[in-house]
């Protein structure tokens, strides 16, 4: 039997040691991304709900322009026509969507920004700009979100006015002929009065051309939106917003 060196073997352990202590601990620490998935603010780690999550730093570099590109990074989350082509959107999660004739009639995915409920299947898509956050809850939320949430809700989340100055211009130039300019300015107006402007164009011309003379071609855009935002906080109790915005 061969006696084992003690040693030698410190002296094989020893730099070994030395060599594993000097790397440093890299991408075993997760960012940490706050939601309001249950009416209160959240590390996502720890809701008790089923959560996809977008902070506006990826939102900005995964390209998102509309709100139904949020599909595309969601699983699960689908969207598509009652009826026929040319007829409003519906989105479906998990299985679970509206089929109907009829587009007045609300889906059982509903789709909120800044805590308001859009009702109307029209008034799902629209161009996204200055967004802080998108939050997609799977399973009904009818608890704290109301009776037309069974499938789950898609919730987006506007920046809100800064307490000091800021502001950026974003242009992106791509295939298409596509335009994009996102410009955004924000600052207090006083000790308790906080606003930001955000203004958006997007226009790209379309992915089939059309050959009769004079026609549009199918899928072009020509996109414009603004918002106002005001903040008022006249005591630690009370915190008024007022959002104007429009888009065409």
């Amino acid at each position: 039997m061969k006696r084992i060196d003690r040693r030698r073997l410190l002296c094989q352990i020893l730099p070994l040691a030395a060599a594993l202590a000097s790397i440093p601990a890299h991408g075993a620490v997760l960012e940490e991304i706050v939601v309001t998935a249950q009416k209160r603010e959240q590390n996502l780690q720890d809701v008790g709900v089923s959560v996809t999550a977008f902070t506006g730093k990826q939102i900005r570099e995964l390209g998102f322009t509309d709100s139904l590109d949020v599909i595309a990074q969601t699983p699960g989350l689908s969207f598509g026509t009652p009826t026929a082509e040319g007829n409003n959107a519906s989105l479906s999660l998990r299985g679970v969507g509206l089929s109907d004739f009829n587009d007045n009639n609300e889906g059982p995915v509903a789709v909120y920004v800044d805590d308001v409920y859009v009702s109307a299947l029209s008034g799902v898509t629209f161009q996204l700009f200055d967004i802080d956050r998108i939050e997609v809850l799977r399973g009904p939320q009818g608890t704290l979100y109301g009776r037309n949430t069974t499938g789950g809700l898609v919730h987006f989340l506007t920046a809100r006015p800064a307490k000091e100055f800021e502001g950026y211009l974003d242009v992106v130039l791509a295939e298409y002929n596509q335009r994009k300019v996102e410009g955004v300015i924000s600052g207090p107006l006083g000790d308790t009065v906080q606003a930001r402007l955000s203004v958006a164009h997007n226009e790209h011309d379309g992915y089939v051309h059309n050959r009769y003379p004079g026609g549009k071609n199918p899928n072009d855009a020509d996109n414009n939106a603004g918002r106002l935002q005001i903040a008022w906080q006249p005591s630690d109790s009370i915190d008024v917003l007022l959002n104007v915005h429009g888009s065409r």
